[in-house]
């Protein structure tokens, strides 16, 4: 994990702060390959803050009474903000479906799963 750094198009503090942060969770797990998970996992860290955004903008709209097209718009955009998020969590195995899906090493003795 000492080699882990955020991409250079991660220019925000924050942005490098959580991509260095998951990076390493992920890596610890044995779930991150630097040259394969790096731009996934960027991505996922750039639409998940743009996601927030646009929730705090379509909360803000909303207890101002803004209109139902303002309102529409901002909901697409945090919508698709939300599918990139969850396409890109998906691929790193950040979901609970995703994790699921890993293979699981059977007990030797018993012949099942271990959870």
């Amino acid at each position: 994990t000492d080699s882990i750094n955020a991409p250079s198009y991660l220019t925000l503090p924050s942005e490098q702060e959580e991509f260095v942060r998951l990076a390493e969770q992920l890596a610890e797990r044995g779930q991150y390959d630097t040259r394969l998970d790096e731009d996934t996992l960027a991505r996922y860290v750039q639409a998940h803050r743009f996601y927030l955004a646009f929730t705090d903008r379509l909360n803000l709209a909303e207890q101002n009474d803004a209109d139902s097209t303002e309102l529409a718009r901002l909901q697409r955009v945090q919508d698709s903000f939300f599918k990139q998020c969850r396409a890109c969590a998906a691929d790193l195995g950040l979901t609970v479906t995703a994790r699921a899906k890993l293979s699981v090493p059977a007990h030797e003795d018993e012949g099942e799963y271990e959870l």
